[in-house]
């Protein structure tokens, strides 16, 4: 009696996307919402800290390789 071969790799469904309804039903968990708001004023709240201190670092200095070093580090 010969065995099926079992399967290795990725599901066949790996690259689709879930339904938007799921998405939905993602938002309407408040645990949920509250991470993803969180997670989204983290990231904001770190570009316009990253904006504010090249702009300080440019306006006290004056000098493009000041800011330019600011990037580098």
């Amino acid at each position: 009696m010969a065995t099926e071969p079992t399967r290795t790799g990725a599901p066949e469904n790996a690259g689709s996307l879930p339904p938007p309804s799921s998405y939905r039903a993602l938002f309407a968990n408040g645990d949920y919402l509250r991470l993803f708001s969180a997670g989204l004023a983290s990231v904001a709240g770190s570009a316009i800290a990253v904006v504010s201190v090249t702009w300080i670092v440019a306006e006290a200095t004056g000098s493009f390789l000041a800011v330019g070093l600011l990037g580098a580090s």
